[in-house]
């Protein structure tokens, strides 16, 4: 059988079974190349706690969209004010495997709104996603803009959305753009999802 090792550094092994005893799989290395799976977009997701399950369904699924690291954040509407990091580190390694990337997202401690807002990179295009709002739609946004070698943050709101107060915050952000997810209300794994493969799909 043919397999392909990741080391988590850039680099894949082409392999193939040599041996299989009781203690061990023994394979030989056929070829060791540069792993040409990740990217060329950086997307940082800054994700609005939600529940449990849908936290695991958010690491998993942007992982494999190949979203660059994840920062949970806590907000206003948050019901869930905290994060088993480990628990989320594993499913984010397993998703990239199961991808094929290169890398391992960053997955971040779980911060406030506000200590994101003060701590980003004010090199960045920051992007907020809203329901219903009067701006320009996220589709039109990601097809007309070029994003090369730049870094996007994507903020996704809480169930609920975002209160007035969260928006004042993320209104002093450089480099912002709001951004419409459309006409219908998306859940918040929901928005992440469609937010991140609009920016991510072709790169």
């Amino acid at each position: 059988d043919n397999v392909i090792f990741l080391d988590g550094f850039g680099y894949e092994y082409h392999s193939i079974l040599k041996n299989i005893n009781k203690k061990m799989l023994i394979f030989d290395i056929l070829k060791k190349e540069k792993n040409q799976n990740e990217a060329s977009l950086k997307v940082t997701l800054f994700q609005s706690l939600i529940k449990k399950n849908k936290m695991d369904f958010v690491f998993e699924k942007y992982t494999e969209i190949g979203v660059s690291s994840f920062y949970p954040v806590i907000t206003k509407r948050s019901v869930k004010l905290n994060l088993n990091t480990q628990r989320a580190k594993k499913i984010a390694k397993e998703a990239s495997e199961q991808s094929e990337r290169a890398f391992i997202p960053k997955i971040n401690n779980a911060l406030t709104l506000k200590d994101a807002v003060l701590n980003i990179d004010k090199k960045s295009v920051n992007i907020v996603c809203l329901e219903r709002l009067d701006s320009e739609n996220i589709y039109d946004f990601a097809m007309k803009n070029d994003f090369e070698g730049k870094s996007l943050n994507v903020f996704i709101g809480p169930e609920g959305g975002f209160v007035d107060e969260d928006i004042s915050l993320l209104k002093t952000l450089p480099n912002l753009n709001f951004v419409s997810l459309g006409k219908r209300i998306l859940k918040s794994e929901t928005a992440a999802i469609v937010a991140s493969a609009l920016f991510l799909i072709n790169k």
